[in-house]
């Protein structure tokens, strides 16, 4: 895994915030390729109760993938794979430091999110991992983090 994949990894980590319901390995020990083989990634999800996972690759053929998954009754239920473009990690932006504490808000932005199946199921995805509980209403005054995913086009989106 290249160091790009890793920095993107950890900033999704911290982005999810709450560090007691997740577990982060960066080691080169736990190569796995979840398309070809999704037994080690079902041993690992099962063994540290994991229902939701992120794994980072890079290939020749196939550089800088991030694949985001689900786990359910122990077998891998469905994976979405994703090629990583102009990535900038979280520390290149000056800003004030944000406790973890605090739960994005997820904006979904494009007609592709209601009408695609494809994107219905990405977004379901994301609000699975990233949501915490339901919320009625926000409070502007203190919004401090937000994630906008933007469909552009049919193969792409962007997550800022």
């Amino acid at each position: 895994m290249s160091n790009q994949m890793k920095e993107l990894i950890k900033d999704i980590y911290r982005t999810r915030g709450d560090k007691d319901e997740s577990k982060l390995f960066l080691r080169k020990t736990h190569d796995i390729h979840p398309f070809d083989d999704a037994q080690k990634l079902e041993f690992m999800a099962n063994k540290y109760d994991s229902a939701l996972f992120i794994v980072g690759n890079t290939q020749k053929k196939r550089p800088e993938n991030l694949i985001f998954g689900r786990i359910y009754a122990e077998h891998c239920l469905d994976m979405l794979e994703f090629g990583v473009q102009d990535y900038k990690s979280i520390d290149a932006f000056k800003n004030a430091e944000i406790g973890s504490f605090i739960k994005p808000i997820l904006v979904f932005q494009g007609e592709q999110f209601e009408f695609s199946s494809k994107h219905n199921r990405f977004k379901n995805l994301m609000i699975d991992f990233f949501k915490y509980s339901d919320y009625e209403e926000a409070n502007i005054v203190e919004l401090k983090r937000v994630i906008v995913f933007t469909s552009v086009g049919e193969a792409k989106i962007q997550f800022r």
